[in-house]
């Protein structure tokens, strides 16, 4: 088995040129950048050197990748905690307020009860149910008398 040949840069000088020409015939002229190219050396990362480690390089940059990954969904997360912050007082308000309705509807019915006005209250509601149209009626004559 032969091992692969690295060459120079310097030894495909027209396929380099070619290459940039015959993509931008081809209408992809956009995929070579013209930048000229540089030595694996050079490139200043262990990912195209055979011969260093580039494990920590690689996991430096999952590490930045987590990060910035973390961080973009933080926001949502937290906008989503202040929404159900903001829901969890309007129920505790409306308990609140529910609570403070309820302690007043058993106060009035407890007067009413100790001032005997169900009675009379009872008797009203007996009497609408019984012929409504005459209820009415009522209500329609004492408005005009006395507006």
């Amino acid at each position: 088995m032969n091992p692969q040949r690295i060459s120079p840069l310097a030894a495909a000088p027209v396929a380099r040129t070619t290459y940039a020409e015959a993509s931008a015939q081809q209408g992809i002229g956009g995929m070579t950048t013209g930048v000229p190219e540089i030595a694996n050396m050079d490139d200043m990362g262990s990912m195209s050197k055979p011969y260093v480690n580039s494990q920590p390089d690689r996991n430096q940059m999952l590490m930045a990748q987590n990060i910035e990954q973390n961080t973009k969904s933080a926001a949502p997360q937290a906008a989503a905690g202040a929404m159900a912050d903001v829901r969890k007082m309007q129920v505790e308000d409306s308990n609140a307020q529910s609570a403070q309705q309820q302690f007043l509807n058993m106060k009035m019915s407890n007067l009413m009860d100790a001032n005997e006005m169900g009675n009379a209250l009872m008797a009203l509601d007996n009497r609408m149910k019984e012929d409504p149209a005459s209820f009415v009626q009522s209500i329609a004559d004492s408005r005009a008398m006395f507006s």
